[in-house]
C-alpha cells in the first residue's frame, strides 16, 4: 500500500509539475476568470488517487487538497416536491463564467444531483440526476441586470411512502450536488468537492378520504405582454407584525379592499414564500418552488379541500424586456399538527415551449423568467405585491437545439431516449452516447461500455413541444423495407394514459387521450398532457421497425399538415438465459465448512449483441465468500454439445452452517419498457445447504 501511495504522489507531482510548465495551472482562484488547476483536472486527479480530495471515508489513501462542499462556482438552493405528477425537484445556480469544461459547442461538464429520503428510520437512496453544464460567458440582460447566476431544475420521479390523510407522511428529503462525479449511492454524508448538501421536508400524496373533485386549476389570460422595469431579482414586503390564526378572509379581499389587520403589509412571507425558480430541460418546464412555513393558517386538514397556494408564471425568452404571461397554477395546502422547523417544500411545475427561442451552439441565449406567489387568489402582475405571498426573476440558459424542430410537430423522445441519440437512419439503436431523456446521466447501456441498445417492451413516444391548437395527430408504424415503399403503415391506436399537471390533489391527475376517425388523436396542450405523450406501443414481433408522425387537420375529412420522416426503430424482446450447475450435478447439495463448493454455468442470448452483462451473486452473507469469476459484460456461450463450459468456485472456509443460495443473473441492453428500473433480465438461484464438519 506504502508503494501505490508514493506512486501516486511521484505521478501528481509530475503531472503539476507538467502543467505549470506548459502554463495551463493557476492560482485556485474564485473571483476571476481563471479556473483552479484542480478543477480543470478534477477527474484526471481522481483518477489517481480516488481521495485526493478527502472526501473518501477510511481510505488508506492520503488526501492531497482537501475539498468539500466549495460553492463558488455552483449550488443546490431549493429542493421541493410535486404531489400530483410525483416529482422530487431540485434547483441549482451557476454562478461563474468559466470552470464548467467549455462552451455550448464542447462536451462542457455535468451537474450531478442525488436524492435521499429518511421517513424517520434513516436514509434512502432514491436515486439521482444530472444537467450538462458549460462556459456561459458573463453578460447583462436588457434592464443591465447581471446574467448570472443561472437556475437550472433538476427532477426526478418519485413515488413515496403515504398513508391516510388523517395520517399524513412528510418525510426529509437530502439531496447531494457535485460537480463532475456521481454522489456516493452508499454513504448519505458523502461530502462532494463542489457542491453541497440540502435537507428539506416535503408532504406525501395523501390518500381519501376527500370529497374533492377534479378542479380546473389554469387560469388562462390572453397572451398579454408585461413591461418589466424592476431590477430586484426578488421583492417582498415587510414580515406581518402579528400571528394571523385564520386567514380565510384574505381570500374573500377584492378590487381596494384592505386586509382586516392594518398592519399586515403586502408581500408577507411569513406563511408561504416562493424561493426558487428555474429552467428544467428534461421536463420542458418552468419549476417554481414555494415553502410553507406554518402547520397552520391553511383552511383544512389533509382530510378536506385546504388552502391554496396561487403560482403565476411570465417569461421574456428574447430578452426583449417584455413579459409574456404563461399561465397560473394552484398548489392544495393543508393545517397540520406540527411541521419540521425548515417547513414543507411544494413544486409548481409549468410547462413551456422554447423552441422559437433557442438556437444553435454558436449563439448563447439567456432568457428572463418571472414567477410570483399569492395565497388564496391569482397574484397581481409583478411588480404589484399580493398580501401574502412574492414574486421572483431569474436567468435561465436556453438549451441549444442540433436542428431546427419541424413546425408540423415532431417525435422528440422514443422510449425515454431523446430521438437525436437514436440512428434512426439505418440501425434504429441508440447511439454510444445515449442517456435516459428523463434520467440524464444515466447511459442506456448501464454497464458504461456504450454500447448500441434496441428496444423492446411498452414503448413510449412523446412530443414535449407540439404544433398549433386545433390539431390531430397519429403515429404511424410498419415494419421496415415494405415491398411498396409507399405503405403507410397502420396507426397506433390504443389509448393513451395522459398526466393533467392542473389537478389539485387529491383529484386524479391522469386521464385518457382515446384515438378517434382513422387512428388520429387530438393534440392536447402540455397543460392538459404534461409529459407529451403521443403513442403506447408494444410492438409484438421482434425486427426493424419503422414509424412517423403524421398531423392533420381536425375538420373531417383531415387534411394532412405534415408528415415527418420514417424514423428506424429496433425492437427486440428476447430476454437472456442461462443456467447454474453444481459440480455434483444436483440443483440442491450439501457441503461441509471448508469444502469449496463449484460447478459450470453460462448465461447467453441467441442475438449476442444484444448481451449487457451477467453476475454471479451469493446470500446470506454469512461467509466472507469469493466467487471466481463473479461478472462479466460478454455471453458466455455453451460449447459445441450445447454443454456449459465456464467454471464457477465459492469458498466457504470460516463460514457458517445455513442454507445458502446462488444467483446467477443476465441482463440485456434492450431499453426496456421504457425505463431504466425496468431491464430486460433473467435470474436463477441454485440452493445448498453448508454443514459443520462431522
Amino acid at each position: 500500500m506504502l508503494g501505490w501511495r508514493l506512486w501516486s504522489l511521484f505521478t501528481i507531482a509530475i503531472a503539476r509539475l507538467s502543467a505549470t510548465r506548459s502554463g495551463e495551472e493557476t492560482k485556485p482562484t474564485v473571483f476571476g476568470n481563471d479556473v483552479p488547476y484542480q478543477r480543470a483536472n478534477y477527474s484526471q486527479l481522481l483518477a489517481i488517487n480516488p481521495n485526493y480530495f478527502g472526501n473518501v471515508p477510511n481510505s488508506d489513501l492520503d488526501p492531497v487538497f482537501p475539498l468539500a462542499n466549495d460553492i463558488s462556482y455552483e449550488e443546490l438552493m431549493c429542493v421541493g416536491f410535486n404531489p400530483v405528477i410525483n416529482l422530487l425537484s431540485a434547483t441549482i445556480e451557476v454562478k461563474l463564467p468559466s470552470g464548467f469544461g467549455g462552451d455550448l459547442c464542447t462536451n462542457g461538464s455535468w451537474e450531478y444531483v442525488r436524492f435521499w429520503v429518511d421517513y424517520g428510520s434513516g436514509w434512502s437512496n432514491v436515486g439521482y440526476v444530472s444537467v450538462n453544464t458549460h462556459d456561459i460567458p458573463n453578460g447583462t440582460d436588457c434592464k443591465n441586470v447581471p446574467n448570472k447566476p443561472l437556475s437550472y431544475t433538476l427532477s426526478l420521479a418519485f413515488n413515496p411512502e403515504s398513508k391516510n390523510c388523517s395520517n399524513p407522511v412528510l418525510p426529509n428529503i437530502r439531496t447531494v450536488l457535485s460537480w463532475n462525479e456521481i454522489p456516493s449511492d452508499t454513504d448519505p454524508n458523502w461530502n462532494p468537492g463542489w457542491g453541497n448538501r440540502f435537507d428539506q421536508h416535503i408532504q406525501s400524496s395523501l390518500n381519501g378520504p376527500s370529497p374533492v373533485t377534479l378542479q380546473e386549476a389554469v387560469v388562462h389570460y390572453p397572451g398579454a405582454t408585461l413591461a418589466s422595469d424592476h431590477v430586484s431579482c426578488s421583492q417582498k414586503g415587510d414580515v406581518f407584525k402579528n400571528t394571523v390564526r385564520d386567514r380565510s378572509r384574505v381570500s374573500q379581499l377584492s378590487g381596494d379592499q384592505k386586509p382586516f389587520h392594518n398592519d399586515l403589509q403586502l408581500g408577507d412571507t411569513s406563511y408561504e414564500e416562493l424561493t426558487c425558480l428555474g429552467l428544467d430541460y428534461s421536463l420542458n418546464s418552468l419549476v417554481a418552488t414555494v415553502k410553507i412555513k406554518k402547520p397552520d393558517s391553511y383552511d383544512t386538514d389533509p382530510c378536506h379541500n385546504g388552502g391554496t397556494e396561487y403560482v403565476s408564471f411570465w417569461a421574456d425568452w428574447n430578452n426583449t424586456c417584455n413579459y409574456t404571461f404563461l399561465g397560473t397554477l394552484k398548489i392544495s395546502v393543508h393545517n397540520f399538527a406540527e411541521i419540521s422547523a425548515d417547513g414543507l417544500s411544494y413544486t409548481a411545475i409549468m410547462p413551456v415551449d422554447t423552441n422559437s427561442a433557442r438556437s444553435f451552439c454558436n449563439k448563447t441565449k439567456i432568457a428572463r423568467v418571472l414567477a410570483a406567489l399569492s395565497w388564496s387568489k391569482p397574484p397581481p402582475e409583478p411588480p404589484a405585491l399580493p398580501t401574502f405571498g412574492n414574486w421572483l426573476e431569474t436567468h435561465v440558459q436556453l438549451q441549444p437545439y442540433a436542428a431546427v424542430p419541424p413546425t408540423g410537430g415532431d417525435i422528440e423522445i422514443i422510449g425515454d431516449v431523446l430521438i437525436n441519440y437514436i440512428d434512426t437512419s439505418v440501425t434504429g439503436m441508440t447511439f454510444p452516447s445515449a442517456q435516459y431523456a428523463f434520467q440524464p446521466g444515466i447511459p442506456t447501456d448501464r454497464s458504461g461500455l456504450g454500447r448500441p441498445c434496441p428496444f423492446g417492451g411498452w414503448v413510449r413516444i412523446i412530443s414535449r413541444s407540439g404544433p398549433q391548437p386545433n390539431v390531430v395527430y397519429r403515429i404511424m408504424a410498419r415494419l421496415a423495407n415494405p415491398s411498396d415503399p409507399n405503405f403507410p403503415g397502420a396507426p397506433l391506436a390504443d389509448p393513451v394514459t395522459v398526466v393533467i399537471p392542473t389537478a389539485v390533489p387529491p383529484a386524479s391527475p391522469t386521464g385518457l387521450n382515446i384515438a378517434g376517425e382513422d387512428g388520429y388523436f387530438d393534440y392536447l396542450p402540455r397543460t392538459q398532457n404534461f409529459w407529451g405523450d403521443l403513442a403506447s406501443w408494444t410492438p409484438k414481433i421482434d425486427g426493424l421497425w419503422q414509424i412517423r408522425l403524421e398531423t392533420a387537420t381536425k375538420t373531417t375529412p383531415h387534411i394532412h399538415i405534415a408528415y415527418t420522416p420514417w424514423y428506424n426503430i429496433l425492437v427486440s424482446n428476447e430476454r437472456p438465459t442461462g443456467n447454474l450447475i453444481f459440480d455434483t450435478g444436483s440443483i440442491c447439495d450439501e457441503i461441509t465448512v471448508g469444502q469449496n463448493l463449484k460447478g459450470v454455468f453460462y448465461a447467453k442470448i441467441a442475438t449476442t449483441a444484444f448481451f449487457e452483462m451477467w453476475s454471479l451473486s451469493f446470500t446470506p452473507g454469512l461467509i466472507s465468500h469469493t466467487i471466481s469469476p463473479p461478472s462479466g459484460t460478454s455471453p458466455v456461450p455453451p460449447d459445441i454439445n450445447n454443454q456449459p463450459i465456464a467454471p464457477w468456485a465459492l469458498v466457504t472456509t470460516g463460514g457458517m452452517a445455513c442454507g445458502y443460495v446462488v444467483e446467477l443473473y443476465t441482463r440485456a441492453l434492450t431499453v426496456y419498457n421504457s425505463d431504466p428500473s425496468q431491464p430486460l433480465d433473467f435470474s436463477l438461484r441454485r440452493g445448498f445447504c453448508l454443514r459443520n464438519p462431522a
